[in-house]
């Protein structure tokens, strides 16, 4: 049983795609589990995809297993007191409750009932998650390997990310060779690590994911004024650039605009004044929608220039940062507000030629999603690497 859980909600974006190739290869042999039931995905388009598509039925990891359903009911309800009691000794005393709760027998007790041939999650630190450190632990001590998946796409240079390292895991994926370095566990001679590119932006998984998106969310709301040039905003909280933020209504009182911000990663922040639908709509929906995107920096430029909208990379707001589109010069680099303004008053007027163009593009999707070359196939890779990993056939 290939088990996945997933740590946080954007792990859908580059979990599911592995899981639905396994599931295509592998009937019956994959399990999605989400650690925090809070976590309200039920009716997700992604999750519908898995439960629909191949009968995957996606729990929470209180209530993976039928041989502990009251001890994952307890924990369950001492969750929920813990998040509504704001207070510092009882949130000590819920956690430790919690600790004796989620212990090695539990752990224990879930891996007799997963049986689990691989495990996987992503590189967030373990120590963050008792009950995924712990089932982690007893794990390894039982044999069973575990895999670490990389986002959709890292789209960095200047990797700022110890969190990664230390964590004693052997297999980790990455998108690109380049992240080697960056991704590696120095301390421990054992580890694997493959590139094999983007599980969420390849050829093969976007094609779905955009005729899902399209039927999940019609978009009759958005606007769609005549002769309106409809620019979507990605906020960026990582340099202080949110959807409240003054350019955003600078750009909405612009002539013959429509403007929508999609907050990071389900962000409900807008302002007075401009359209804050966004925050019902998938990401991909969006781009769907918009005539061009502006951001300080984002993996979702992979699927902006996959589906040839321009992109309006905002360099001023974040001058430190290096990103992977910028260096392969696959976006339109502003370096002021005044800029940004003269580049929607071109695209609005029809003049729609950028300073970049497809070459740029192919090679900046190249590097990122197709491993520089190494893979052609993803998804497939992903699949091969789970199989090997299972019958510990795999090299690096």
């Amino acid at each position: 049983m290939f088990v996945f859980f997933i740590r946080m909600i954007p792990d859908l974006d580059h979990v599911v795609p592995i899981a639905h190739k396994l599931a295509e290869r592998y009937p019956g042999k994959v399990r999605v589990i989400k650690q925090s039931p809070f976590f309200d995905i039920a009716d997700d388009y992604r999750i519908k995809f898995l439960e629909k598509r191949h009968g995957i039925v996606v729990d929470h990891i209180y209530n993976c297993s039928r041989k502990i359903t009251i001890r994952g009911s307890v924990g369950h309800a001492l969750m929920w007191i813990a998040r509504y009691v704001p207070i510092n000794a009882a949130q000590r005393f819920f956690n430790k409750l919690k600790k004796n709760v989620f212990n090695q027998q539990w752990a224990e007790d879930i891996l007799d009932e997963l049986k689990p041939s691989v495990i996987s999650y992503d590189f967030i630190p373990l120590n963050m998650h008792h009950a995924l450190e712990i089932i982690t632990r007893v794990a390894q001590a039982r044999g069973i390997p575990i895999v670490l998946v990389p986002h959709s796409a890292d789209v960095h240079t200047d990797h700022k990310v110890p969190y990664i390292h230390n964590q004693n895991i052997e297999y980790r994926i990455i998108n690109r060779p380049a992240l080697r370095e960056a991704y590696s566990d120095k301390g421990n001679p054992d580890e694997v690590v493959v590139a094999l590119g983007s599980s969420r932006y390849n050829r093969e998984w976007t094609a779905i994911n955009d005729e899902l998106v399209l039927q999940e969310y019609p978009g009759d709301d958005l606007p769609n004024t005549d002769g309106h040039l409809k620019v979507l905003v990605l906020n960026r909280p990582a340099v202080g650039f949110y959807g409240f933020d003054p350019l955003i209504s600078k750009i909405g009182n612009l002539p013959n605009i429509d403007v929508v911000i999609k907050g990071k990663p389900r962000g409900n922040d807008g302002m007075k004044g401009v359209d804050n639908i966004g925050t019902k709509y998938h990401t991909s929906r969006l781009i769907h929608w918009a005539d061009v995107v502006v951001s300080a920096g984002t993996s979702v430029a992979v699927e902006v220039l996959l589906h040839n909208k321009p992109f309006l990379y905002l360099r001023y707001l974040s001058p430190d940062d290096t990103f992977s589109f910028h260096t392969f010069g696959a976006c339109w680099t502003l370096h002021s507000e005044q800029e940004l303004f003269s580049a929607i008053k071109k695209l609005g007027s029809g003049d729609d030629t950028l300073p970049y163009n497809q070459t740029h593009i192919d090679a900046f999707v190249q590097d990122v999603v197709y491993a520089s070359g190494q893979t052609t196939d993803p998804l497939g890779d992903y699949a091969d690497f789970y199989a090997n990993v299972e019958s510990k056939t795999i090299e690096e």
